[in-house]
């Protein structure tokens, strides 16, 4: 299946997300896997592991600092550290008409991880 049905402006792909990763503030060195990434996959799909596993706290993310600088933020979850991985995926996914399906690993149950 091409990439036809998705129409990111009246400009080129490239242009477009690299607006996109202007928006969100993204180096622009990624911009060349990110498109070739584009260009290859119709579509995402992301399996999320929502398992008791992801209550482990040997996650870490990056914060933006008031300085700007971009500060290391340890012993988080897995579960918080895929909700910020998640997020990430989903404005680029937005901004960039990449169709995107999340998958639950496992089946729900009445308790999910990052939920006490």
């Amino acid at each position: 299946m091409s990439n036809n049905h998705r129409s990111l402006s009246s400009s080129s792909p490239q242009t477009a997300l690299g607006k996109c990763f202007e928006e969100l503030g993204l180096p622009s060195a990624l911009l060349s896997a990110v498109m070739v990434n584009y260009q290859s996959c119709d579509s995402h799909l992301v399996v999320i592991d929502n398992s008791s596993l992801m209550e482990a706290r040997d996650g870490h993310v990056g914060r933006k600092g008031s300085d700007g600088s971009t500060k290391r933020v340890d012993k988080l979850t897995r579960w918080e550290e895929l909700q910020e991985a998640m997020s990430f995926d989903c404005k680029l996914a937005s901004k960039c008409w990449i169709p995107t399906k999340f998958w639950l690993l496992n089946e729900p149950s009445g308790v999910m991880a990052g939920n006490s």
